[in-house]
């Protein structure tokens, strides 16, 4: 994911780069590979990290919704995965949509 924004960045001029990093609408679906107690303490974890982003997430049956700039979002997702495993989960992966606006 981060070679692709590597490559928006090269390949955008500086201005559209600007504007499309300082708000993106993103739907983040993370996916901890444990049992149903792992999973929700996971869950709740990786809101609580959002929460700190103050990324105020929007959550659904399906997926998180947040507002924030790319920085921030990568940032969170990096934390969120960084606490799971801490947590002792082996295995994490993360669902992205990104909606940006130049």
């Amino acid at each position: 994911m981060l070679s692709l924004f590597n490559w928006f960045s090269k390949n955008l001029s500086s201005t559209k780069i600007q504007a499309w990093k300082k708000k993106i609408n993103a739907q983040i679906s993370v996916n901890p590979h444990g049992d149903r107690e792992q999973s929700r303490a996971a869950i709740n974890a990786a809101i609580k990290i959002l929460h700190a982003h103050n990324l105020k997430p929007q959550v659904n049956r399906f997926a998180t919704e947040v507002e924030g700039s790319w920085n921030t979002i990568q940032s969170a997702i990096s934390e969120i995965h960084q606490e799971l495993h801490r947590q002792g989960l082996s295995k994490v992966s993360t669902d992205l949509h990104l909606c940006t606006k130049a």
